[in-house]
């Protein structure tokens, strides 16, 4: 989808504008920041195909779910898990407070959406760390999560070893952050290792054997491999490395549709050798 698009779906005719106007009793500098802030957020829900509501949640909806003091008490009840970390990690004591708020942060998204079973999210590598001396004692851990989520938050220790769904989930998860705090994660605590994409053949082409060509406006082409199964944010990163584009920047069309984040290549019948054309998004357009 296009940002005009929704730009349109949201100002036609300014019927929604002035809805809010009859309805609601607010100045009209505050319409104006709500109809951006309702721009932004269906502009994730989009990015992230979130058609369904099982991703993002609005503002609103979010604070009353859950209360700020219950992941408060979770995570700081008589500092036993502060004193873990001092005794297991060479962190400073800046380090350990900036980490404890981070987790604080994964917590509150993890619970926001629904993300019990780590299928949307991903843990940020220092958070990771915060989080395996948290589910130490796993009794208490999982006693004290049902008291105050009505439900498990599980651990995964492994990660996710899928460098397509990896990369996904990072997306989902910076994006979330930026939804729900209005702002970009902090890379020190929000950092994420890379997976490496296995270099294992089969009877069937190989990720080295399927690329897609990028072209630019100008008509200069870059190549990249890929995998049929690689999603559309991956190619972004890739491109990135290649190019230079920040993701947030890059715009894909391929037959005339642009490519959504998220989508894999092969949803597109994209096959080995097509052309993609890349158009970039001018900042605060």
């Amino acid at each position: 989808m296009k940002l005009e698009d929704i730009e349109h779906f949201i100002h036609k005719d300014d019927r929604l504008k002035k809805r809010i106007e009859k309805g609601l009793n607010w100045k009209v500098i505050d319409i104006n920041n709500a109809l951006i802030a309702y721009r932004e957020f269906l502009e994730l829900k989009v990015a992230l195909s979130d058609w369904d509501g099982k991703i993002l949640l609005a503002p609103d909806k979010i604070k009353k779910k859950m209360k700020f003091e219950d992941i408060e008490h979770f995570i700081h009840k008589d500092d036993r898990l502060k004193k873990r970390i001092e005794k297991s990690l060479n962190w400073k004591e800046i380090d350990i407070n900036n980490a404890l708020i981070a987790y604080r942060e994964f917590l509150e998204l993890k619970v926001a959406l629904n993300d019990w079973d780590g299928k949307i999210l991903l843990a940020p590598d220092k958070i990771k760390k915060v989080w395996e001396l948290h589910i130490l004692d796993t009794t208490k851990y999982s006693d004290e999560c049902e008291t105050l989520f009505g439900n498990i938050i599980h651990y995964s220790p492994d990660g996710e070893k899928n460098a397509s769904i990896h990369t996904e989930k990072v997306m989902k998860t910076k994006l979330a952050y930026q939804a729900r705090f209005g702002k970009e994660p902090s890379s020190k605590e929000w950092g994420f290792q890379e997976v490496k994409v296995s270099k294992k053949r089969s009877s069937a082409k190989s990720i080295s054997d399927f690329q897609v060509r990028i072209r630019q406006l100008t008509g200069e082409i870059t190549s990249i491999s890929m995998d049929p199964s690689d999603t559309v944010d991956f190619l972004k990163i890739k491109y990135q490395d290649e190019e230079g584009f920040p993701p947030n920047e890059q715009r894909f069309i391929f037959k005339g549709q642009q490519l959504a984040d998220g989508s894999s290549l092969g949803f597109y019948g994209i096959k080995h050798n097509d052309v993609i054309d890349f158009v970039a998004r001018l900042r605060g357009c």
